[in-house]
């Protein structure tokens, strides 16, 4: 009986589509944009709210809206050039998960418009999860686990989000050189306040807080790289399955 040997090659034509598509789909990639990280630590939303408003360990927030401020707002500080693309990523927590609410673009007016914005300037709304139990946002998150098992905004709160965790928005911008630079980011926040620290009376519910945060724009790896070190990982493998086939 003869026997065949497999013979691991792509034919001509289907390899020809791949490096097709493969090509196409790094001309598409925006080369111009420069991706910044703007990092909020919950530690640092703490300190925020908590120079704000009077007895900050009665405040449990459960809404944020957040945005690069605007020369329409008091004290903006330096402003970010415009246009600009944001995504964003929620706090960590886990099992009761925040989410960000749409991703707002300023060239296309397609965020969420917060409380206190000016189209076309939208935030990024992040908020608690569809979860039956939601994670708020207080003062001291070491101490102030009384929280847990009251109704807030009329959900039940089964977790803290962890003051270890971070709001992060990522701002894609054609201006280059943004790295190291400090700007506002401006925050709209709900919260229920109750009566004292040990949360046993609510008092006031859908309470805002306003405010802003100074955070330095930092540089972050541009999709495109990641995915052209993917692509050259393709081209080696096509090269080195054609090779084979030519010497088998």
């Amino acid at each position: 009986m003869r026997t065949v040997k497999p013979t691991a090659f792509l034919p001509a034509k289907l390899s020809g589509l791949v490096l097709g598509l493969l090509f196409s789909a790094l001309s598409a990639t925006p080369a111009s944009a420069t991706i910044y990280q703007f990092a909020i630590p919950i530690s640092t939303f703490q300190s925020a709210v908590a120079s704000l408003v009077g007895s900050p360990d009665t405040y449990v927030i459960y809404d944020v809206y957040m945005r690069a401020t605007l020369a329409s707002d008091l004290g903006h500080g330096t402003l970010l050039p415009s246009p600009y693309n944001v995504n964003a990523t929620p706090p960590a927590v886990s099992p009761d998960a925040w989410t960000d609410v749409i991703n707002g673009k300023v060239t296309n007016n397609d965020g969420i418009k917060g409380p206190g914005d000016t189209a076309p300037y939208q935030s990024i709304h992040f908020t608690y999860g569809a979860n039956a139990n939601i994670a708020v946002i207080v003062n001291k998150n070491a101490t102030d686990g009384a929280v847990v098992g009251k109704t807030v905004n009329g959900h039940n709160v089964g977790e803290l989000v962890p003051n270890t965790s971070q709001f992060v928005l990522d701002i894609s911008s054609p201006t280059s050189g943004l790295q190291g630079n400090t700007y506002k980011i401006y925050f709209f926040a709900y919260a229920d306040q109750f009566s004292d620290n040990t949360y046993s009376t609510s008092a006031n519910k859908a309470q805002i807080i306003e405010g802003s945060i100074d955070v330095t724009a930092t540089l972050t790896p541009e999709p495109a790289s990641i995915f052209m070190g993917g692509s050259g990982f393709l081209l080696l493998a096509i090269a080195g399955i054609r090779r084979r086939r030519k010497t088998n």
